[in-house]
């Protein structure tokens, strides 16, 4: 994986979500994959930021570095459960 400037380099992250990112810590994509995509996400629905299911997926998919809707199926499926396991 190539690394990129800034967050909105990455895939699936633009202007508003990089913001929300940032408004809670999340500085770097160094700071987003060592947290992970779930950490973040719940970080931004404590502060009332963000659509977070959503933004879970496309967090994923600039972790992992695709566009989130060609993360696998199951992939998907994992990460949706982990989120409302956690009462998301």
């Amino acid at each position: 994986m190539s690394p990129v400037a800034t967050l909105e380099d990455s895939e699936n992250i633009g202007p508003h979500l990089a913001d929300d990112l940032r408004a809670v810590g999340i500085a770097t994509m160094d700071d987003l994959r060592e947290l992970g995509s779930i950490e973040a996400c719940r970080r931004m629905e404590e502060r009332g930021l963000h659509d977070c299911l959503s933004a879970l997926m496309a967090l994923e998919g600039a972790i992992v570095g695709v566009q989130w809707f060609t993360l696998e199926p199951e992939h998907r499926r994992r990460l949706r459960d982990e989120w409302y396991r956690h009462g998301s």
